[in-house]
């Protein structure tokens, strides 16, 4: 049986394998990937939308988990090894798509 796609933004992954993000917040990661943008035209609230969103189906895969201790703001989220049953294709302009 052929594994299910993750279709997740190139920069986004790029963002996540960088030193030090192996643990973060939705506020450290939207920071990341929008500096990753610079040059663009973007409402940081668009970005912060697109990046939660990520964040959400990463943890439906189990490859994103959330903290124990449960936060109302600044919740952190730890990274996991990528799951063996999955396909990650990695795509450019997700974000711009999103728009």
């Amino acid at each position: 049986m052929k594994p299910a796609s993750f279709i997740l933004d190139r920069q986004l992954y790029e963002v996540l394998q960088e030193e030090g993000h192996s643990q973060f917040t939705t506020r450290d990661l939207r920071d990341a990937y929008a500096k990753r943008l610079e040059g663009m035209d973007f409402q940081l609230g668009d970005v912060r939308r697109f990046v939660y969103e990520q964040i959400r189906r990463m943890i439906r895969t189990s490859w994103l988990v959330p903290d124990q201790v449960q936060r109302k703001r600044g919740q952190i989220y730890h990274l996991r090894p990528f799951p063996e049953n999955l396909k990650l294709e990695l795509v450019d302009g997700a974000f711009e798509r999103s728009l």
